[in-house]
């Protein structure tokens, strides 16, 4: 089976930090990679402008170093493979390495990404025992992500390891539809 290049750059950069930079600074290259997408997602044609093959190189290296390398605190790690990426003309594959990287990181620590569904904003006492529940119901540490969307009405759905559990009021209404259909039918 093919390996794929983001995979290869992922697996490079997690092992590359974790030799030469120790294991606990994981964590920082994880979230610098993640604010470098935050940053090129909310700046317009940012990425256009990375993945030009018109535009010099060089320029591209500059506007690297301008954006991230004066962010406080941002690992030279990080700003390293960026530019890698832009010689190597690899920028495109960002997010999915980022996504790569990111599975890696939560296989080592034991962390498993959990997509909860609400039909409102959950205050943190809220969202806090719902991460409780997944981690008890996981076995691992749990990354929550939230997801607003009215039309579950009520309830919850929680998405994690390809599983899918839904306490919606909307999945119990269409399960009773279906009922109600199969009896008139």
């Amino acid at each position: 089976m093919a390996v794929k290049a983001e995979e290869v750059y992922a697996d490079a950069l997690f092992s590359l930090t974790e030799e030469d930079l120790g294991k606990d600074a994981l964590g920082k290259v994880m979230n610098d990679l993640s604010l470098s997408l935050d940053k090129i997602a909310e700046t317009e044609n940012f990425m256009e402008f990375l993945t030009s093959p018109i535009i010099d190189k060089g320029d591209k290296l500059d506007v690297i170093d301008k954006t991230f390398g004066q962010l406080s605190g941002y690992s030279p790690t990080v700003l390293r493979f960026l530019k890698l990426l832009v010689v190597k003309r690899r920028v495109g594959l960002l997010n999915n390495i980022v996504k790569s990287f990111r599975g890696k990181y939560n296989d080592c620590y034991r962390i498993t990404d959990v997509t909860v569904t609400l039909p409102y904003a959950a205050n943190d006492a809220t969202l806090r025992k719902i991460r409780e529940k997944a981690e008890k119901l996981t076995g691992k540490a749990v990354s929550l992500n939230v997801v607003i969307d009215t039309e579950i009405i009520g309830g919850l759905i929680l998405d994690y390891d390809g599983k899918r559990l839904d306490g919606s009021v909307r999945a119990k209404l269409d399960a009773l539809s279906n009922k109600i259909s199969d009896i008139i039918v």
